[in-house]
């Protein structure tokens, strides 16, 4: 009789143990294939800034070089102009309490 009854008890335990084991497995799986893909978001992420930052410097440049074309009038007008549309940004940043913004 108590074969009868351990019997389904390791049955049963068997299949738990198996479930565990297939449970971990795709855990593990799973957990690998996230860190793969932060690593590629991350790789995609650096390239995008760098990317970026070359943009940014061929604006720099294109507006460095047409501003060397302008009058000194034309310049510096061109300069006050931009002083009131940063402090007219500084000023809407500031009544909707954001952080100022970085240069």
């Amino acid at each position: 009789m108590t074969d009868v009854l351990q019997a389904p008890v390791g049955l049963v335990l068997g299949a738990l143990l198996g479930f565990a084991v297939v449970l971990l497995g795709w855990c593990v799986v799973l957990g690998w294939r996230s860190g793969r893909r932060q690593r590629a978001w991350d790789h995609r992420e650096a390239a995008r800034q760098r990317q970026w930052a070359v943009q940014q410097q061929l604006w720099d440049i294109e507006r460095h070089i047409r501003e060397e074309g302008y009058s000194d009038e034309e310049r510096e007008a061109l300069h006050e102009a931009r002083a009131r549309q940063w402090a007219i940004a500084r000023e809407a940043r500031r009544r909707l309490g954001l952080p100022e913004e970085e240069a």
